[in-house]
């Protein structure tokens, strides 16, 4: 019968208010841009954190190698004080205290591993920084790979949804023929088997977004249960000249 299928203006009604409850859902959610997740890669990323704290340790270096050189200057000094002492005839002997003050300076005027040890501990600043760079490199690297899977599995999640709305709709023109004479039984039935591959679609992709949701908290060191992403728009991007 006629009044078994739902009228166009009712279909979009239910299919706007949906799509607000999506994105209503959606603004709750803590919102993670790249930039976050660089930030908190850099602040939490044990291998990067590993090679800061070698490249400081490292920066030390040249440092100690100028000590060998720089002049020394050592203070010392001590403090006597005695007790009253008797004589044999009954006077006391009171000494007095004593103060005693030293210093000397020591100033190494050559040093053949001066220069040496200077220019090893420059280079290996060098190389601690060269492995310092390479390291977040890598690791942002990743972040972003992690970042963008996010996206794409959100996009093609949003594309199965609405696959999914015009199965049914194509489902529900089909069914409403079938009722009226106008197509055979198998035409409703394939149409009602596309709706449910649709609906595993819906369902695959929605556990894509969960495991990329995943895989970029690993990587970033996020503790949020959940999380939304900025979508980048695609005039941002940098294809180079």
């Amino acid at each position: 019968p006629v009044t078994s299928q739902k009228p166009k203006w009712l279909k979009t009604f239910l299919a706007s208010l949906a799509s607000l409850a999506s994105l209503a859902q959606a603004a709750e959610l803590p919102l993670v841009t790249l930039s976050d997740a660089y930030g908190m890669t850099a602040q939490t990323n044990e291998q990067i954190l590993s090679a800061k704290e070698s490249l400081a340790q490292t920066e030390l270096m040249p440092g100690r190698a100028l000590s060998r050189v720089a002049p020394q200057v050592s203070l010392g000094g001590s403090f006597f004080h005695q007790r009253e002492v008797l004589s044999g005839f009954g006077s006391a002997v009171v000494p007095a205290d004593q103060q005693i003050y030293s210093a000397s300076l020591n100033w190494p005027l050559l040093q053949f591993e001066f220069l040496p040890r200077l220019s090893q501990g420059s280079a290996m600043v060098d190389a601690k920084r060269l492995r310092l760079d390479f390291t977040s490199q890598q690791m942002l690297h990743g972040v972003a790979v992690s970042y963008y899977n996010v996206l794409k599995a959100d996009r093609l999640a949003t594309l199965a949804r609405e696959f999914e709305k015009q199965a049914q709709e194509h489902f529900q023109v089909a069914k409403f023929k079938f009722d009226q004479g106008e197509v055979r039984k198998t035409v409703m039935i394939q149409a009602e088997l596309d709706v449910e591959r649709a609906k595993k679609r819906v369902i695959e992709q929605e556990n894509s977004v969960k495991v990329a949701k995943e895989e970029l908290k690993s990587s970033v060191g996020l503790t949020l249960k959940d999380f939304a992403v900025a979508k980048i728009p695609v005039q941002e991007i940098n294809l180079g000249a």
